[in-house]
């Protein structure tokens, strides 16, 4: 997702030097804003459900770790 963020921002600047001009300067800033918005909100969610994976992680191995280990002792 955050490719597509960064890809339209490329277009964006690639633009600059074309023929193509917004209808109106705030256009073009709260088009910018936007995508800034989304972007740091994509950046932030990715962080969190990767924080949130690793904990579930760690919590299934140290589960499984204590399984294994009270299988082994009867």
């Amino acid at each position: 997702m955050m490719y597509v963020f960064m890809g339209s921002i490329v277009t964006d600047i690639a633009m600059l030097h074309g023929n193509y001009q917004p209808s109106t300067p705030e256009t073009q800033i709260a088009k910018w804003l936007m995508q800034g918005i989304g972007l740091i909100a994509t950046v932030a969610v990715t962080v969190y459900i990767t924080r949130v994976g690793q904990q579930a992680l760690k919590q299934n191995v140290v589960t499984a770790d204590i399984a294994k280990e009270t299988i082994k002792s009867p």
